[in-house]
């Protein structure tokens, strides 16, 4: 808010100095003079030259989520998974669609044991048994755990270049946690087992594929859907582009909402039968793969 402050000059003031004579027409033009600046100033005005006053509001703190690191990590160098740490409360759609905006993917932390960091990256060991990777199940808090609701999350392709900053600066997210951690391998066969899902290995991922569903399903609970299959969210055309275009969020909401579809890619969090998975999902009419966008 502006605040005008204004005074009136006595004839002491500076203006007014340097009269070697005292003459009527003088002391008219000096009147005249004072009558003028009282007048613009209003009763309220005391001595003092007219000036103008900005008095700043100071702004609120923004919000910062703590985060705790392992040793040897910081947030220049940061192991592959993040744990999300949202706010009593927050429902698991909103959670998802707060990570899967910002190019995430959840991992299912330990869920199947599988996951290894082999050059920074994120893998799956071969012969791992396939699990929902969502994380729906244990999303919610129960009576014996101490932390509220919570996602485990790595980058795709498709990540903000700032969203560990748009992370802790979310109103959503109560704290994170970079923290490296070890899941001994469960579920692992060193030899296919006929009929048995397996996690699919990164040289077999990364197949785009438009996926429709019929209009009673919301776009949450589309996402919800093809997340917990290990889908990602996919923009062929920006990430094939060269140079790369600036950033702008992968979610899919809008597109949604005007085709019934969404536009995914394969991950390693798939599974070996991910096509048979995505074709009995409740809603889905069809599944077009490969998908080729018209870039």
């Amino acid at each position: 808010m502006m605040y005008r402050v204004c005074s009136r000059p006595g004839l002491a003031d500076d203006r007014f100095r340097g009269a070697t004579s005292w003459r009527p027409g003088i002391l008219g033009a000096g009147l005249a003079l004072l009558l003028l600046v009282t007048a613009g100033c209003g009763a309220h005005a005391q001595g003092g030259s007219p000036t103008e006053t900005s008095v700043a509001t100071p702004s609120p703190t923004p919000h910062r989520a703590p985060i705790a690191y392992s040793p040897g990590f910081d947030r220049d160098h940061l192991f592959p998974f993040m744990v999300v740490h949202f706010a009593a409360g927050t429902p698991y759609a909103d959670a998802l669609r707060a990570v899967v905006a910002l190019g995430l993917q959840t991992v299912g932390q330990c869920d199947g044991s599988g996951f290894g960091v082999t050059g920074g990256a994120a893998t799956m060991s071969t012969g791992t048994r396939w699990h929902p990777v969502g994380e729906i199940a244990g999303y919610t808090p129960t009576p014996t755990t101490t932390t509220g609701p919570a996602l485990s999350v790595h980058a795709t392709p498709l990540a903000a270049p700032d969203w560990l900053d748009q992370l802790d600066t979310s109103p959503l997210v109560a704290s994170l946690a970079n923290q490296v951690f070890f899941c001994a391998d469960r579920g692992v066969d060193p030899t296919p087992v006929p009929g048995q899902i397996y996690f699919l290995t990164e040289d077999h991922a990364g197949g785009y594929v438009r996926v429709r569903f019929a209009r009673s399903v919301t776009y949450d609970e589309a996402l919800s859907a093809v997340n917990d299959l290990g889908f990602r969210l996919a923009d062929p055309c920006t990430e094939r582009a060269q140079p790369k275009p600036a950033w702008h969020s992968p979610d899919e909401g809008q597109a949604y909402a005007a085709s019934g579809a969404l536009v995914l890619a394969t991950t390693g969090a798939n599974s070996t039968g991910w096509l048979d998975q995505v074709r009995a999902a409740p809603g889905v009419t069809s599944v077009e793969t490969p998908y080729a966008a018209a870039c």
